[in-house]
């Protein structure tokens, strides 16, 4: 038999404190299955597990980049997390103890029976409705390979309709096979969202030596711009909404050349008793 234990302490009424030690995530929903033949890149699984789930969305950045993906702790010895308010001040704060890496066949490998650490700190100020200021950090070691990633973002509100968001983060990366890797990630996003007119656009640059052990980034080497503009109209009858929307995307590596195009056009028409129907056509570029 094997004992383990969770705690979960409310430190104020906005401040919630909690500590497992060796959990038992045997008892989760199973992961819906993905096709993996032909893929280029990982396969995204999203997060399940109860302990790393509650505060989830204090640790997510303005921008789509995903910094803290916590399926990558895989076998946990210990957990403690502290999520919450202190004024305008939303905070986030995890340490865990990973003993999957150390599992290994060969007993004589140097890194049997070792653990890796990670810690992560998130801190949010808001500013007014809808928008703030924030910092990231996150770190892994293990043995004397390390992933240590920084930076800041934010997200504004501009009027009724407006958003602006942005990220700006670095990491420093070492391991016996890379050795040492440096570099930064720029994201800004602008949208537009309304009930009749809606728009968007973003743009990402990820450096080539840009490293994360704690997050989900399956490319790097990309500066990708995409642009959205849909709209709709509401008849308000049997056919509820309707309207088309067009989709854009360019990609260039480091290096300028391009590797990725897309254009989507579609038309969605939404009716009564939760019936959709839509089509479209698309040009890809790979």
């Amino acid at each position: 038999g094997e004992t383990g234990v969770d705690i979960k302490y409310g430190v104020t009424s906005n401040l919630t404190m909690d500590f497992t030690y060796n959990p038992d995530f045997s008892q989760i929903e199973s992961d819906q299955p993905q096709v993996d033949v032909n893929q280029r890149f990982a396969l995204f699984y999203p997060e399940q597990r109860p302990f790393f789930l509650e505060g989830q969305e204090i640790f997510a950045a303005a921008t789509p980049l995903t910094l803290v993906h916590t399926r990558t702790m895989v076998d946990p010895r210990y957990g403690a997390k502290l999520t919450g308010k202190i004024g305008n001040m939303t905070v986030g704060v995890l340490v865990a103890n990973d003993e999957a890496p150390g599992k290994r066949d060969d007993r004589s490998d140097p890194a049997f029976g070792e653990t890796a650490t990670v810690f992560v700190g998130r801190a949010r100020y808001d500013l007014y409705a809808e928008s703030y200021v924030g910092a990231i950090v996150t770190a892994r070691e293990f043995g004397e390979d390390y992933n240590r990633v920084g930076g800041v973002d934010g997200r504004f509100r501009l009027g009724r309709t407006h958003n602006v968001s942005f990220l700006a983060v670095g990491s420093e990366h070492q391991d016996e096979l890379n050795g040492r890797l440096s570099g930064p990630v720029f994201e800004l996003d602008f949208t537009r969202q309304a009930r009749n007119l809606s728009y968007s656009v973003s743009h990402s640059s990820i450096d080539p030596d840009f490293r994360t052990a704690t997050g989900f980034v399956p490319r790097v080497a990309i500066r990708r711009t995409d642009a959205n503009v849909a709209y709709k109209w509401w008849p308000e009858g049997t056919l509820i909404s309707w309207g088309p929307n067009f989709t854009y995307l360019r990609n260039y590596n480091h290096a300028g050349e391009l590797e990725d195009e897309q254009f989507r056009g579609n038309v969605n028409f939404e009716f009564v008793r939760n019936l959709r129907f839509s089509g479209g056509v698309s040009r890809e570029l790979e």
